[in-house]
């Protein structure tokens, strides 16, 4: 998936990140590893691919496995 142009606000400023993903899980904030995603630099919204969804929700549930 590659965005071209902000769903929110329409500015082409999309800028594509891989790393950390700042998510909440419970009440905790949480840095999950290996995300790619785009922010606007306009509005500054965050996007995810389908394939990193999918992986942000294994992690939220393998994390709610072990608590």
């Amino acid at each position: 998936m590659k965005l071209t142009e902000c769903p929110l606000c329409g500015s082409r400023k999309l800028r594509s990140r891989t790393g950390g993903y700042p998510a909440k899980i419970g009440k905790k904030r949480v840095l999950i590893p290996g995300i790619q995603y785009w922010v606007c630099e306009a509005c500054g919204e965050h996007f995810l691919s389908d394939e990193a969804m999918i992986v942000l929700q294994e992690y939220r549930l393998k994390k709610r496995k072990v608590a």
